[in-house]
């Protein structure tokens, strides 16, 4: 749930466990409920796959794509020594 600009507590989107409105790109966390669909967050919207430069981190349950270290184009980590491939800047 979420408390609008009138005051009124309203649903989040159903992908959504905490948001700041009810759209699906208004997410905060994904619902945990969903973990079989393994849903993480990116960019505000909860997607079964994180983006090529991104991994997954999972902190109080609650997944996150988070971006790779700026050296890694692709990575299994957040550290610059996890990259799996370098970015551009890096070859």
């Amino acid at each position: 749930y979420f408390v609008n600009s009138t005051g009124s507590c309203l649903d989040c989107h159903l992908s959504c466990y905490t948001c700041n409105g009810s759209l699906a790109t208004n997410c905060l966390n994904c619902d945990p409920s969903q973990s079989l669909k393994n849903l993480q967050i990116s960019n505000n919207t909860c997607q079964s796959s994180c983006l090529s430069n991104q991994v997954v981190v999972v902190t109080n349950n609650l997944s996150r794509c988070t971006n790779c270290h700026s050296d890694c184009a692709t990575c299994d980590g957040i550290l610059s020594d996890q990259c799996l491939t370098c970015s551009d800047i890096n070859k």
